[in-house]
């Protein structure tokens, strides 16, 4: 290369550097200030340095932050408020990212864009909270939605009118395209209205389908409907009969509808209004004396042993009953066809216990018996005899248990007892269905004497005299351990007979047993407890005077063994009992009693007045002379 051209080759570097070397500087100057041509949505910052930015910019991003949208459908509009989905403009960082605008980070490339600028129009991102844009958009499709309908019929019970209700269009807010809709248009300057994009389904039925099932409806309940079986007949009203029709889509056929009888609303509305075509169906029950032939009433040491006895079965019998699904759809065909009269199909039933079962186990001993006795007359007769007669003829079939306190329930007045006596706290007052514990004494000595184990039982909290010892029993409902109960476990069924008189009760048990002979052995008294004595004052009674309410009985235990034998093998269990003291109980008015009145002075009466004699008109005869 020549020399000239070295030269000029070197000045034109040197000229080149001097230009960088100053582009350097313009650009070190206009690091802080946005490049030329540079523009947010229209609005030019170029030139500007971050504050004027910011300035500048403020406005429109506060607008942003405030700019909802309106979601219209059918002419509705929904609004979407920006402040309440959380819109928000990050000022910083649009102010950061204007600054910015046109540079490439390379130090020629800056240079560049600071001396001859750029073209760069910039867009401001938003940010909102989506799930309150979600939560929003649900509000709109809660409003919305509408569930697709065929239409249908409902008829009114009380006025016996029917409504027809058109078909309906299905309607189904696309939410997640109705999210994508808001975001896009929340991005855009100015409050935007976007149509909301939802999902329509068609009914495949109309309007005349709805009004001839109307016709049939208004057919059905003009009149009443008489509804028959082999046992009856009952007569549904109009005003019974409409809550049971309805209309749905004939299955397999969306396109048509049909009037029915549905299986659940016959069951709510018609199934127990029907109940008396029925007959229900009667269980084999056996039949045995109520007195069994011999007496037996032992209270102290005693042997029982079973003995032979005649029992027969009284047959079962079938009986009938409503076939819920059969019947929902004899109905349906009745009210489509407006019939006035239908034949009830109904089922047949056997007995839970039939003839063959009665039969089959039908009992053929005495297991036991006991006759415990009472004065004649009283009240708690009644009461006892009442109870008796509610217990009589009860079978309790194997594995079931019985209890005095569940067959009676609570023995109030209005069941037929009366108020007698009963131990309450140690005292004997009078309660409704009291002194109903005879029976259960009666009973529970059966349980003992057949051999059964006894589930429930307590004795009197005291000794009452005409019981036997240990072996007796009170009653009290709904205590649970204040009851007579046992479990069957002979493996057949035990039917209780009962029986009364004037001043005895009896109770006997039926059954099969393996049972040859039960002993009770009843101990002498011993840890003897006198009893207190109570005095107090009740001032109903005459002052003065003192009444004993209740006598005292010594406390004492008493050992009662029962010995059960079923053929070699002998077994004992222990039946023992403690009674406590009875309190004898007076009575007293301590007042003094008034005084006498003092007797009144006697008057002499005064004597009657003398009425005159009148004059004789004529003397006197004079006397005979002797």
């Amino acid at each position: 290369m020549s020399r000239r051209a070295q030269i000029i080759s070197g000045s034109v570097g040197a000229l080149v550097l001097l230009m960088l070397i100053a582009a350097a500087a313009v650009a070190a100057v206009r690091s802080d200030q946005v490049v030329p041509g540079v523009t947010v949505e229209g609005l030019d910052v170029g030139g500007l340095d971050a504050d004027a930015v910011r300035t500048k910019l403020a406005p429109l991003a506060t607008a942003r932050s405030e700019d909802g949208l309106v979601f219209t459908h059918d002419g509705t509009e929904f609004v979407v408020d920006a402040v309440e989905i959380g819109v928000a403009v990050d000022l910083d960082a649009l102010v950061a990212e204007t600054l910015a605008a046109g540079r490439d980070g390379s130090f020629v490339g800056d240079a560049r864009a600071s001396l001859f600028g750029t073209e760069s129009d910039l867009v401001v991102s938003i940010d909102l909270d989506e799930d309150a844009l979600a939560a929003r958009i649900a509000e709109i499709a809660a409003a919305v939605d509408t569930e697709i309908s065929s239409g249908g019929v409902v008829v009114d019970p009380v006025t016996l009118t029917v409504t027809s209700n058109d078909p309906v269009v299905g309607v189904m807010t696309l939410q997640d395209e109705a999210t994508t809709a808001a975001t896009r248009a929340l991005e855009a300057a100015g409050a935007e209205t976007v149509e909301l994009p939802v999902e329509r389904t068609l009914p495949e039925t109309d309007a005349q389908d709805v009004a001839e099932i109307a016709e049939q409806a208004e057919a059905a309940i003009a009149d009443d409907l008489r509804v028959t079986s082999d046992s009856g007949a009952v007569t549904l009203t109009p005003r019974e009969l409409a809550p049971a029709i309805s209309s749905q889509v004939v299955p397999g056929d969306a396109s048509s509808l049909e009037l029915v009888v549905s299986l659940d609303d016959f069951e709510e509305h018609l199934l127990e209004l029907l109940q008396p075509l029925t007959v229900a169906a009667k269980d084999a029950s056996l039949s045995a004396p109520k007195n069994p032939g011999v007496t037996f009433d032992d209270k102290d040491d005693a042997t029982w042993r079973p003995r032979p006895a005649s029992v027969s079965v009284v047959p079962s019998k079938p009986g009938t009953e409503i076939d819920p699904p059969k019947a929902a759809v004899q109905l349906t065909d009745t009210v489509r066809t407006a019939a006035r009269e239908l034949e009830l199909e109904l089922e047949v039933v056997r007995a839970e216990y039939t003839t063959e079962m009665a039969q089959a186990a039908r009992p053929d001993t005495l297991l036991s018996t006991f006759t415990s006795y009472h004065k004649c007359c009283q009240t708690r007769v009644h009461n006892i005899q009442r109870l008796a007669d509610m217990v009589d003829d009860t079978t309790v079939l194997p594995g079931e248990q019985f209890s005095i306190n569940q067959i009676s329930g609570v023995r109030e007045c209005s069941k037929g007892f009366r108020a007698a006596g009963m131990i309450l706290d140690g005292e004997i007052v009078d309660s409704c269905g009291g002194g109903v514990s005879q029976f259960g004494t009666t009973t529970i000595n059966a349980v003992f004497f057949a051999g059964l184990k006894a589930d429930a039982y307590k004795p009197h909290s005291f000794y009452i005299s005409r019981y036997p010892m240990a072996r007796e029993a009170t009653l009290n409902y709904p205590s649970p351990d204040i009851d007579v109960r046992f479990t069957n476990d002979t493996g057949a069924p035990i039917l209780i007979r009962t029986a009364h008189t004037g001043t005895s009760i009896t109770v006997s048990f039926y059954g099969r047993s393996d049972v040859t002979e039960v002993r009770a052995d009843v101990g002498s008294k011993r840890n003897i407890k006198p009893f207190p004595k109570v005095r107090r004052v009740n001032r109903s009674l005459p002052a003065g005077t003192e009444k004993q309410i209740q006598g005292g009985q010594d406390g004492f235990r008493v050992s009662l063994t029962r010995t059960v034998v079923r053929g070699q093998s002998v077994k004992t269990d222990d039946w023992s009992n403690t009674y406590v003291p009875e309190t004898e109980i007076h009575e007293y008015n301590p007042d003094k009693p008034s005084p006498k009145p003092s007797p009144s002075p006697t008057v002499p009466p005064s004597p009657k007045p003398t009425e005159p004699v009148p004059a004789p008109s004529e003397p006197a005869p004079a006397s005979p002379t002797p």
